[in-house]
């Protein structure tokens, strides 16, 4: 499903601020894969997501998704397949804008416009039918302006709007850590029951080990640019937070980063 080859980027290129922040990754991807990454501050993950997103071009390498060579496509090109929720729950949605009204802009996303009319009886009843799944009761509220809605329902409401059209590609950018724990474990909660219902093809990224071992099917740990460990099956199952930051330990030694791995504690 996704492909990366020899994947890299720098930023500030031959100047005194050069900084290598994804350095020859390769990853491929199996449909239906959720994969959860993990990695101090500075590691590169976020920068692998824009890259996969087409935010970023890079020096070298591929992005090849669902076989498609994508790595020349821009950003508002590749959103027609790919899926995206920020940290920030304010990212996602137009506050000034009703449910609904920010759910056409989402269902009309990577298709053609036209003079119709934005909201009509037939997207109301898909709309009340996806919100139905948070279990929030949004989908009585669809002439609510979003901005009245709290950070988690925001958040929730922007998974629902990334995942309308059935992307390709569902990318989470530790999009429960602006959260308190409570919400946090409701969104990852709709977040599981939304991949799943749906079969997405998921990367999250995450400072919280512990939610990195609760969620998906595999695991990948960076470090300054570079995958440095890489599990999956009964191994990636019977791992602890303990052998996780055990195993950075050995690789990489570093007590401060150890500790920026762990500090994070809102709920799996």
């Amino acid at each position: 499903m996704i492909r990366l080859k020899n994947l890299t980027k720098i930023f500030n290129k031959g100047s005194v601020n050069e900084n290598l922040a994804v350095n020859r990754v390769s990853i491929d991807v199996k449909r239906g894969d959720f994969i959860t990454v993990i990695g101090s501050n500075g590691a590169g993950k976020s920068t692998l997501l824009n890259l996969i997103a087409g935010v970023y071009p890079p020096e070298i390498g591929k992005v090849i998704i669902d076989g498609r060579n994508v790595t020349s496509l821009k950003e508002h090109q590749r959103a027609k397949f790919i899926g995206r929720v920020f940290q920030d729950p304010m990212m996602g949605t137009s506050g000034s804008m009703t449910i609904e009204e920010n759910f056409s802009i989402a269902l009309a996303r990577g298709r053609r416009r036209t003079l119709a009319f934005g909201v009509n009886q037939k997207s109301r009843e898909i709309f009340r039918g996806r919100l139905s799944l948070l279990g929030l009761g949004l989908e009585d509220r669809l002439s609510d302006k979003v901005g009245l809605l709290s950070g988690g329902q925001r958040q929730s409401l922007t998974l629902l709007m990334a995942t309308l059209n059935s992307p390709k590609v569902l990318l989470l950018d530790e999009h429960t850590a602006a959260l308190d724990p409570k919400t946090a474990k409701l969104v990852m909660d709709i977040t599981r029951r939304i991949i799943e219902t749906y079969n997405l093809t998921t990367v999250m990224i995450t400072h919280n080990m512990q939610q990195a071992l609760a969620n998906g099917n595999r695991l990948i740990m960076m470090h300054q640019g570079r995958v440095i460990f890489d599990v999956k099956g009964p191994e990636r199952d019977r791992m602890t937070v303990e052998d996780l930051l055990d195993h950075f330990g050995k690789l990489r030694g570093s007590l401060a980063d150890k500790t920026l791995l762990s500090i994070k504690t809102e709920a799996p």
